[in-house]
């Protein structure tokens, strides 16, 4: 293994992992994962490599806020096994209800909510992950976005380190952007 280029070795274990942890979710006729299925991985695999200060929720619970584009996808990861312990999943509906959240998701079709959302999570110990476009741009800390077929993302490390919360340089070697980033 090359230890100047982890960022290939980090995919190919990041890729058997997100395989692995949406096994199950598609149909047995092998047919292809859809968007929010690879996202739901996306944002399991994050729970590994992300570390919150001790102010955080005791509890590693992924809330989606507003509107659910994950259906079932989401509900499969619920009591997987991380780092950070057992993921619980919960819905809420409106950012003063994500005190107990470690991650807030904000879809697309929440765009208008997403800056009043992003103001009233601001410096809280919880990382913001969406896919409403220049999510990281805005403040967000991880937008997922589909590109080409294939989902990418960018990362606000200023966002993420305001808050309090580290994420692994491995995920940030993988990121298309990484804003906020100091030489």
């Amino acid at each position: 293994m090359d230890l100047r280029r982890p960022s290939r070795y980090f995919l190919r274990c990041l890729l058997s992992s997100l395989l692995l942890s949406v096994s199950g979710v598609a149909a047995a006729n092998a047919a292809p994962y859809s968007e929010y299925e690879v996202k739901a991985a996306f944002l399991y695999n994050f729970t590994k490599f992300v570390e919150w200060p001790a102010t955080a929720s005791p509890s590693l619970t992924l809330c989606v806020l507003n509107q659910d584009p994950f259906g079932p996808a989401l509900d499969r990861l619920e009591g997987k096994s991380s780092a950070n312990g057992p993921l619980q999943v919960k819905r809420i509906h409106g950012a003063g209800e994500a005190g107990g959240c470690r991650l807030v998701f904000i879809a697309a079709e929440n765009s208008i909510v997403a800056g009043i959302s992003l103001t009233a999570l601001d410096d809280s110990p919880i990382l913001t992950i969406g896919d409403v476009a220049g999510f990281a741009d805005r403040g967000g800390m991880i937008g997922l976005y589909l590109e080409d077929g294939k989902i990418v993302f960018d990362i606000n490390l200023a966002a993420a380190r305001a808050a309090g919360i580290t994420i692994s340089s491995r995920v940030l070697h993988l990121a298309r952007r990484v804003y906020g980033m100091t030489p």
